[in-house]
């Protein structure tokens, strides 16, 4: 299995949604929650699941949300850069994408 590594910018990430999900419906940050980590399992037995895109990254998509995950597999393991919101104008989204992988090309 590959180490699974993270950014601040993903912790942050995910805290933020939890906290609008929690805002709307008690509980529902929990089982947001719940299945980003069930995701994140299968990730780390299948770190190539996913097609790669621009300098290598792939996205996972976070079941029955609008969320998925920007990671790259590496040597290192498996570096998660980001959590979109796939919800939002697909230029903010190539914008975000763009940012997090410039210095990885």
């Amino acid at each position: 299995m590959a180490e699974q590594v993270w950014t601040g910018r993903f912790d942050r990430e995910i805290q933020d949604a939890f906290a609008r999900f929690e805002e709307r419906t008690e509980g529902a940050g929990v089982r947001f929650h719940e299945r980003l980590c069930h995701e994140l399992a299968r990730l780390e037995n299948f770190p190539r699941l996913m097609r790669v895109g621009r300098a290598g990254s792939r996205r996972l998509p976070i079941a029955a949300t609008s969320f998925c995950v920007i990671y790259r597999s590496e040597a290192r393991g498996i570096v998660r850069h980001a959590l979109i919101d796939l919800r939002q104008d697909p230029a903010s989204i190539e914008r975000i994408i763009r940012e997090i992988t410039e210095g990885l090309e």
